[in-house]
């Protein structure tokens, strides 16, 4: 009689397997979409960082003297600016390219102090530069309810020095 019970409980066992391997099955799913949301979003970051510290880079640049567009000074434009984001886009392998289109500038963005006055100025005036690309997914969104790309946005302000 003992013998039986040792051949049911070892029946038994086998089939504990085979539910262990439906519900692998069951979540694997659910493990692979995590994991390819988690390296979609990860590029898309990077992706993001890039346009901040291009931006970063360009509004530095505007602001420094010297390259203020204006009739008063006809070797600064604001094509040397876009220039400055594209290029730190092109070495940083951003594909497809950012164009001049995709960025904007205002050498005259407003900067206001509303609690203390700077040198006896209430305000002053700042480059503001904007981009707006469109982030290819790597998936093709095909995990998630979004259409194949996004667009992302990335902006800086740095305080005009002339």
């Amino acid at each position: 009689m003992k013998q039986r019970h040792r051949i049911l409980r070892k029946n038994w066992r086998k089939d504990d397997q085979g539910a262990a391997l439906v519900e692998f099955a069951l979540v694997l799913p659910l493990l692979l979409l995590l994991l390819l949301a988690t390296v979609e979003f990860g590029y898309a970051f990077r992706t993001h960082q890039i346009l901040q510290n291009a931006v970063r880079e360009g509004a530095r640049f505007s602001a420094l003297p010297g390259n203020e567009v204006s009739s008063l000074n006809p070797n600064a434009t604001e094509a040397a600016v876009k220039k400055k984001v594209i290029d730190y886009c092109t070495s940083a392998h951003l594909n497809p390219v950012v164009t001049e289109a995709q960025i904007t500038i205002n050498q005259h963005f407003p900067i206001n102090y509303s609690s203390a006055t700077v040198d006896g100025v209430t305000g002053v005036q700042g480059s503001q530069i904007t981009v707006d690309y469109p982030h290819n997914l790597l998936f093709g969104g095909a995990m998630l309810p979004i259409s194949g790309s996004i667009t992302l946005h990335a902006g800086v302000v740095f305080r005009n020095m002339y």
